[in-house]
């Protein structure tokens, strides 16, 4: 009884490290180069072992897929005792979301490349696929969902939940694509307190003193950061958004 209760903890472990391996040899010989045999000794097994798993590359890189979707939504799970407060918790969100980007390195880059090239090797033979756009559309639909709930459900400034959520995804894709390109020293995480910025306060606040504010503010209780937030403690409080008496 108890090897049967191990048995799908082991496969999974198995899958896992297959998944790894395909990760490894994508990201060093490319999809279209990589073969099945070569993925298989870098697991540590034989390929006929290996097709017990998975029955080719084309599996394997959707397996891959499916598994970084996975991990990306887990980090929309907050811990408790969590932050309070919209800008800390995206703040913390961040954390978490670019601390799985600097862990999963080699995968980003293997599913970014992927993405600008023919979709499948059976028909373009140059061995790339096409994202999932299920897997797609559920992880901004649960992002969405996260944005609705840590905003009380009031508008993020001027913008409803959906819009922020893409503008949000938008904004980290961009930076996290130019630091894959540029390969700096350092961690991806680092860039949370810019990346906040300009989430929070758009291109006007992304420079370094509007950085040092955000992180500043971001560790103070009670803080309101940027005008998105203002909005939102404003709206919770039922009191108008204030205005500056002129002179």
């Amino acid at each position: 009884m108890p090897k049967r209760a191990r048995a799908p903890e082991i496969a999974n472990a198995v899958r896992d490290s297959m998944l790894d391996a395909a990760t490894a040899v994508f990201a060093r010989k490319g999809y279209a180069a990589a073969t099945m045999k070569e993925i298989a000794a870098e697991a540590g097994y034989t390929a006929p072992a290996f097709y017990n798993y998975f029955e080719g590359k084309e599996q394997l890189f959707e397996a891959l897929l499916g598994r970084t979707f996975e991990e990306i939504i887990a980090t929309l799970v907050e811990p408790e005792p969590g932050p309070r407060g919209f800008a800390r918790r995206l703040e913390a969100l961040m954390r978490r979301q670019f601390a799985l980007a600097d862990v999963r390195t080699d995968t980003f880059r293997v599913l970014m490349s992927a993405q600008v090239t023919p979709e499948s090797d059976s028909t373009a033979g140059t061995g790339a696929l096409r994202p999932e756009p299920e897997g797609y559309r559920r992880l901004m639909g649960l992002l969405t969902a996260w944005f609705a709930e840590a905003a009380g459900g009031v508008r993020i400034g001027k913008l409803e939940a959906r819009d922020a959520a893409m503008i949000y995804m938008a904004v980290i894709q961009a930076f996290h694509a130019q630091w894959m390109a540029e390969r700096p020293p350092g961690r991806f995480v680092d860039r949370v307190g810019l990346v906040l910025d300009v989430v929070l306060h758009g291109l006007g606040g992304g420079n370094a003193r509007g950085a040092a504010r955000a992180r500043g503010q971001a560790s103070r209780p009670r803080a309101k950061v940027g005008a998105s937030s203002r909005l939102v403690s404003e709206r919770r409080a039922g009191s108008r958004p204030s205005r500056r008496s002129k002179g």
